[in-house]
C-alpha cells in the first residue's frame, strides 16, 4: 500500500511511538513514513509549523476564531464565510500582521481547523418561524446547554431589548358621563414623536443605565431642566431622524454602556448577552466588538424575541407606569403632547418604580431562563 500522509494519523503514530510502540509497527499501522516519525521525535518541525509565520492570522488567533464560530453557531448565529473573513481580517490587523487575506483564505482556514466546516444554510419559511412555538422556544433552551455557557454564572447573563413609545400617551378610554347618553367624546392626547429606549438587565436583578433615542438631529440641552441637572449623568441620549435604533447606536451602547460596566465588574472573563437577531446585533462591527471583549451573543429564533425577559416581565409594567406618570403632568391633564423634559422625568420616575431586583428576577423566571 502506498504511503499516504495525513496529519492526524501522523500525530497519532508519533504519540504511539513515544508511548513505547516500535517505530516500524506504528508506521505500518497508520501508513506513515518512518522518516517523518523519526524527524518529529528528533524535534524537527513540520512544514506547517515552519510556515506558521507566513499566515495572515496567527495560528493561536485562528483557533480562537474557530472556537468563536463554533460557539456562536451553537448560540443561534452561525457566521457566514464573508463575516468570518471580515472578523479574521480584524484579528490580523489587531495582531499587527501586515499580510492581507486572499480570496481562498477560508479554504485553508477550514483545512487547518477540522473542528469547523462550511455548510449550506437552509432558509426557513415564514410560517415555520412565525411565533413562539414550542419547537422554536426549545431551540433557544437547547442553546443554554451549550458548553460555552456552562461555566458562566447567572450574574453574567444580560438581556438587551428596545422599547418604543410615543411622546404623547393617552389617558384611559373610560370616562364618567350622563347615564342617558349612548356615547360621549373626549379630546385625544396629541400624537407625539417616536422615542426608542434601549434597556439591559442582568439575571441577578440589575438594570444598566438606559439609552434614549429621540427623533431629531442633535441632542439639545434645553430638553433637560437645569434644576434636574445631575439626575441623568449615567444615562445616554442620542438622536436619529426617525427615532429608531440603528447599527451605529447599538455599537455606541455596547462601547459606552455595556462593556465598561461588565469589564469593571467582572474583569476579563466571558459574559452572555441575550438578544434578538436584529441587524444591529449581527453586523460586523458589533460581532467584532463582542468577540474582542469576550461577550457571547445568545440569540432567540426569528419572531420569538417577544418572549425575552424584558418583554415578558418589564416593558409592560414600564409602559403602564409611564402612562400614569404622564397623565399627572400638566400636559397630560390638558390632553396635549408632553415636552421632552416632562417625558424624560416621567420615564425616570416610572423606571425607578418598576426596575427593582424582584421585578427583574421575576422577568427572567417568567422567560424560563
Amino acid at each position: 500500500m502506498p504511503l499516504v500522509f495525513d496529519e492526524n494519523r501522523a500525530e497519532v503514530a508519533v504519540r504511539a511511538v513515544m508511548l513505547g510502540m516500535p517505530m516500524r509497527q506504528a508506521a505500518r499501522k497508520w501508513n506513515i513514513d518512518r522518516s517523518y516519525i523519526r524527524r518529529r521525535l528528533n524535534g524537527i518541525p513540520t512544514r506547517k509549523e515552519t510556515n506558521q509565520h507566513l499566515q495572515a492570522v496567527p495560528i493561536n488567533l485562528e483557533r480562537r476564531l474557530a472556537n468563536w464560530a463554533i460557539g456562536q453557531a451553537r448560540l443561534g448565529f452561525a457566521p457566514s464565510i464573508v463575516k468570518l473573513k471580515i472578523i479574521a481580517e480584524r484579528m490580523a490587523q489587531a495582531s499587527g500582521s501586515p499580510r492581507s487575506l486572499g480570496s481562498q483564505w477560508h479554504t485553508r482556514f477550514l483545512s487547518r481547523n477540522e473542528a469547523v466546516k462550511s455548510a449550506r444554510s437552509l432558509p426557513l419559511s415564514y410560517s415555520r418561524v412565525n411565533g413562539a412555538t414550542a419547537v422554536n422556544i426549545n431551540r433557544f433552551f437547547d442553546r443554554l446547554e451549550a458548553p460555552e455557557l456552562a461555566a458562566i454564572t447567572p450574574d453574567r447573563f444580560f438581556n438587551i431589548d428596545e422599547m418604543g413609545m410615543a411622546q404623547g400617551v393617552g389617558a384611559d378610554q373610560f370616562v364618567i358621563t350622563d347615564a342617558t347618553l349612548r356615547q360621549t367624546f373626549k379630546k385625544a392626547v396629541e400624537k407625539g414623536e417616536w422615542i426608542t429606549v434601549l434597556e439591559c438587565i442582568s439575571a441577578e436583578g440589575e438594570a444598566l443605565p438606559p439609552l434614549l433615542i429621540w427623533k431629531g438631529t442633535h441632542v439639545q440641552s434645553q430638553w433637560f431642566p437645569d434644576r434636574n441637572r445631575g439626575l441623568f449623568e449615567d444615562w445616554r441620549f442620542s438622536c436619529l431622524p426617525n427615532g429608531w435604533t440603528s447599527n451605529e447606536i447599538a455599537l455606541k451602547w455596547l462601547h459606552h454602556l455595556f462593556l465598561p460596566h461588565v469589564r469593571c465588574r467582572f474583569g476579563n472573563i466571558w459574559v452572555v448577552l441575550v438578544c434578538d437577531g436584529h441587524d444591529s446585533h449581527t453586523n460586523d462591527d458589533f460581532l467584532w466588538a463582542c468577540l474582542s471583549n469576550k461577550v457571547w451573543l445568545l440569540f432567540y429564533e426569528p419572531h420569538c424575541s417577544h418572549v425575552q425577559p424584558l418583554d415578558v416581565g418589564v416593558f409592560g409594567l414600564l409602559k403602564k407606569k409611564l402612562k400614569n406618570e404622564l397623565n399627572l403632568t400638566p400636559a397630560g391633564r390638558l390632553g396635549i403632547k408632553p415636552s421632552k423634559k416632562e417625558m424624560v422625568l416621567a420615564y425616570k420616575v416610572a423606571r425607578e418604580a418598576v426596575l427593582g431586583v424582584k421585578t427583574i428576577t421575576n422577568a427572567w423566571a417568567t422567560a424560563g431562563i
